[in-house]
């Protein structure tokens, strides 16, 4: 049996991405980095978290991944049920930027017919 184990750093990482700490209950799932982390790439190379790109921002974006969420919960914590959890390799359900644009002007071209 393998023995899963995680740095001090990641643990605190994906805690802060939860939003646990003060709060006893979690309430995001979000953590925004300006580059890769070598802790969250851990993660996510690990299953642990996943990873993406910001749609407003150059921001890259990891969130702990639902396989993951209580290994980062302490006794009296929970998960609060509007935590959304990410599929891994699977973008999130909302437009990307370009997308939006995108559908902006085929909108403003059918105004114009």
């Amino acid at each position: 049996m393998a023995v899963i184990s995680f740095s001090d750093e990641q643990s605190d990482k994906a805690r802060h991405a939860l939003g646990l700490g003060r709060q006893k209950v979690a309430y995001r799932n979000h953590y925004a980095c300006y580059e890769a982390d070598p802790d969250w790439e851990d993660l996510v190379k690990r299953g642990f978290a996943t990873k993406r790109t910001s749609a407003i921002s150059p921001d890259i974006i990891y969130h702990v991944s639902e396989e993951a969420r209580h290994f980062f919960t302490n006794i009296g914590e929970s998960i609060g049920d509007d935590v959304r959890f990410p599929k891994a390799n699977t973008p999130p359900n909302r437009p990307t930027r370009r997308a939006l644009k995108e559908m902006t002007d085929e909108r403003s071209l059918h105004r114009l017919r």
